[in-house]
Order: C-alpha cells, then sequence, then structure tokens
C-alpha cells in the first residue's frame, strides 16, 4: 500500500479528529485497487510500493509537515511528489466512497446506529451527500495531478516511470492515434475545464473507433504515422486538417452516446457529421495537392491518385514465344 501512516491521511484531511484512522486502511486498499491500480499499472503500484517503503525507512515520514520541500533531497523528491499526489487521491476517493458508511455503526445486537460527534455538531443526510460530492471532484482534481506528474514524466528526456506505466491501460501516449495525448486533443474537443486528462483517458475507446472507422480506411497508417512526426509545414497542416475532421467526429459519436435522448440530439447530429465529412473531403484535398511532400506514404492512401500516369512500357518481342494474333506484337 501507499498509505500505512495515521499522518498520510490526517495531512490529506487536517480536521479529521479520528481516535484510530488507521481502521479506514482497508477502505483505502479497496481504492488503491479500484482506482489506482489500473491507472499506474501493476508495475508502475509495485515500483512505487518498494520507493514508498524505502522512504520511510529512510526519512521516517513522507508528509509535507515532516519533510519541507527545502529539505527534500533532489534524488528523492519527484517520487515523493508522485506517492503524495496519490495518497490525496486515495484518501478523498475513500471519503466520497464511504462518507454513508462511517457515519453508522453496528451495535451490541448487529443493529445498525447512527453514530455522534464529540465536539462537533451532527450533520444531516443532505450535507452527508453534499460531503460525498465534495470528496468526489476533490478526489477527480487529485487524479488530475497524477496524471500530470506522469504525463511530465513521460515526456522527459530522462523519464523515471514511463518503461512501466506504459504497460498500464491509462498510458497516455498511444503512438498510433491521431490523438496520442492530451495536448494534442484540448484544441479541437470541447473538455471540462478542470477535468482534461481524466476526460481524455476516458474519450480514448471513442477515439480510437472514431480513428479506425472513418480516417484509417481513407489514409492508411503509414500516412497517419507520416503525419505525426510533423516533419514540416505539409505535415503539419495536413495533421491539423485530419484532427479537425477527426475531432467533430468524435464530438458526434459522445452526442450520439446516451444520455443524450434522440429528440434532442437529433439536429445536433446531423450537423456534426456533415461538417465532420466536410472537414476530412478539405484535408483529403489538401493532401492530394501537397501529394509529392507526403510520399511515399500517401501512396498507400484510398484517396490518393498519381497526378500523371506513367507511360506504358513497350512490350518485346520474343522469338521463342508463339504468337497466334499478329495484334498482339502491338
Amino acid at each position: 500500500m501507499l498509505i500505512t501512516q495515521i499522518d498520510e491521511i490526517n495531512e490529506v484531511l487536517p480536521t479529521a479528529r479520528w481516535k484510530d484512522p488507521t481502521k479506514f486502511l482497508g477502505a483505502i486498499e479497496d481504492e488503491e485497487t479500484a482506482l489506482m491500480q489500473p491507472i499506474l499499472g501493476e508495475a508502475l503500484l509495485v515500483f512505487l510500493e518498494e520507493k514508498y517503503r524505502e522512504l520511510l525507512d529512510k526519512h521516517g515520514k513522507i508528509t509535507v509537515k515532516a519533510m519541507a520541500a527545502t529539505e527534500t533531497p533532489a534524488e528523492d523528491l519527484p517520487t515523493l511528489r508522485l506517492i503524495r499526489q496519490i495518497q490525496k487521491a486515495l484518501v478523498t476517493r475513500m471519503m466520497s466512497n464511504n462518507a454513508h458508511t462511517l457515519s453508522v455503526s453496528l451495535n451490541e445486537g448487529g443493529g445498525l446506529n447512527r453514530m455522534s460527534s464529540d465536539s462537533y455538531e451532527g450533520v444531516d443526510l443532505d450535507e452527508i451527500k453534499a460531503a460525498k460530492l465534495e470528496y468526489w471532484h476533490k478526489s477527480v482534481k487529485a487524479v488530475e495531478g497524477v496524471l500530470y506528474l506522469l504525463e511530465r514524466d513521460a515526456l522527459s528526456p530522462t523519464p523515471l516511470w514511463k518503461d512501466k506505466w506504459q504497460e498500464s491501460e491509462w498510458y497516455f501516449q498511444h503512438s498510433d492515434l491521431i490523438f496520442p495525448t492530451l495536448r494534442s486533443i484540448v484544441e479541437f474537443v470541447p473538455m471540462q475545464k478542470d477535468e482534461k486528462r481524466v476526460e481524455y483517458m476516458e474519450l480514448l475507446p471513442d477515439i480510437r473507433y472514431c480513428q479506425n472507422t472513418y480516417i484509417l480506411p481513407m489514409l492508411g497508417q503509414d500516412l497517419i504515422d507520416k503525419l505525426l512526426q510533423e516533419e514540416n509545414g505539409t505535415t503539419k497542416k495536413s495533421l491539423q486538417l485530419v484532427r479537425t475532421a477527426l475531432g467533430i467526429f468524435i464530438r458526434a459519436r459522445v452526442v450520439r452516446t446516451p444520455p443524450h435522448s434522440k429528440s434532442e440530439s437529433q439536429h445536433q447530429l446531423a450537423d456534426l457529421e456533415t461538417s465532420a465529412a466536410q472537414a476530412l473531403q478539405t484535408a483529403i484535398k489538401y493532401m492530394q495537392a501537397h501529394a509529392e511532400e507526403l510520399k511515399p506514404a500517401i501512396e498507400q492512401a484510398q484517396f490518393y491518385k498519381p497526378s500523371q500516369e506513367e507511360p506504358a512500357k513497350p512490350k518485346r518481342f520474343d522469338a521463342d514465344k508463339h504468337y497466334e494474333h499478329f495484334t498482339t506484337l502491338l
């Protein structure tokens, strides 16, 4: 586990006055399995657990209160930041998912009682629901922070965790996608202000579906790979045009997916699909006009047409071959 000490829980929830916060380690472990293991992947999670134990053995405590950033050794700082951010996500998600459970207890007969507070005023059901929602939003922002640190590391010249994180299903750099990163998609697909990385991860199935259905059959993977390299102005402009089309296709797929009702989305869906088709045609026309700069990758594209047909090679007369008709010699 990446949380084992009371101080680590209390640093995320500074007003908590639990007599024994370690009782909630079981619930935190559940969140680690359900929330963090898919995001980090097994390899990175095991690696961080080992580093966490090493840091505890080395420093005793790893909370910000116990270890000011100015006192933290430089070689330990990146891993400390990542583990602390993961702890925030785990504790806040645990509180969101267990607030109702934390407010009741079993009596001697096995019945449920509502626990009373000590030197605090009690809360009603609506206040508990509000607290659950607030903790949920805090946990989403904490997950955003985890993904941000992992993404920055993966893009750095000397990454610390990339080789392990890329085994996770949440690894951000899907190199075969036209939108391989969050940064590449935000200009073309509207996203929530504070939850972009989480939303990008959730959109990956839609990105892949739309790319494989609408873009890949027309362009081919060779041309997509060439555009993603952004070698020159032509590839950059072509990629921007293709991303515009793909972004609209993705928006149309999102509108087509429940909970949007058919009556509410039918008109919007028709407009998006028309716009997407027009945007893809615009991209194709541009790439056709600059085909020479996109060779040889463009030659595998379905829309590619050579500007001039190669002259037919003259057939040679073979003295050993028997010709039944004179016209076969022409």
